[in-house]
């Protein structure tokens, strides 16, 4: 039994799969409409070119909505419908950070809609202390806060001020492992950039020499290790 991501190919398969096991089923034209979505994540099991089950959720701000879960009668009692949910869990929760952030950036969007600029800092200043832990979604919500603010200097070196704020309480380390530092390091020169963009160069600089600094030290860790 193989366990893998949907692909476009399978919905015709899982539509039928759900008419088996749903009187009020969700149609083909639903399924593609909700894969199109980029909050829409969905696992299924496959065996000898057969969807055996599959589950599908949408991820909205910081939930995740499970939206249906169908195991084909041959295959029940098995623990196949526990076993895919727990790959959606798995995969929205530690790998799928587009789905994180794209979720994020879907409330903001309607909060700029509505003119709310103060509640767009106020989601992303929150966010980025929620997610400072996954750097991959840090990053990303670090740039789309840019995004919003880039045309307000004042904005974004407030910008700088609140990511160099998490970066420091919930990213750096005192590691001395190269590649950590590294991915560290790489974090906070994207900080300076935006130090440098919101006016504070000197600010910009000293981050960056920083960066520098700690790269250079774990590389000779790594030289005196060997």
């Amino acid at each position: 039994m193989i366990y893998r991501e949907w692909k476009y190919e399978d919905i015709l398969k899982i539509s039928e799969l759900e008419k088996e096991c749903f009187q009020d089923a969700w149609t083909y034209k639903m399924f593609v409409e909700a894969f199109s979505s980029k909050l829409f994540y969905g696992v299924c099991a496959e065996e000898n070119g057969e969807i055996a089950g599959y589950a599908c959720e949408t991820v909205l701000f910081e939930n995740a909505e499970v939206d249906n879960v169908a195991v084909a009668e041959n295959y029940r009692r098995r623990g196949m419908g526990k076993t895919l949910l727990k790959k959606l869990e798995k995969e929205t929760d530690e790998g799928r950070s587009d789905l994180t952030s794209a979720a994020i950036k879907r409330q903001a969007d309607l909060l700029m809609e509505n003119g709310d600029k103060a509640g767009v800092a106020a989601l992303y200043r929150k966010s980025m202390k929620d997610y400072a832990r996954r750097a991959e979604v840090f990053e990303a919500l670090m740039g789309q806060y840019y995004e919003y603010v880039s045309q307000d200097q004042d904005a974004v070196l407030q910008l700088a001020k609140e990511a160099e704020s998490s970066y420091n309480r919930y990213i750096r380390t005192k590691s001395g492992d190269y590649f950590k530092v590294k991915k560290e390091a790489a974090i906070q020169r994207r900080i300076a950039g935006y130090y440098e963009k919101g006016g504070n160069g000197k600010k910009a600089d000293s981050l960056r020499k920083d960066a520098e600094k700690r790269e250079k030290n774990s590389k000779k860790g790594i030289r005196e290790e060997n």
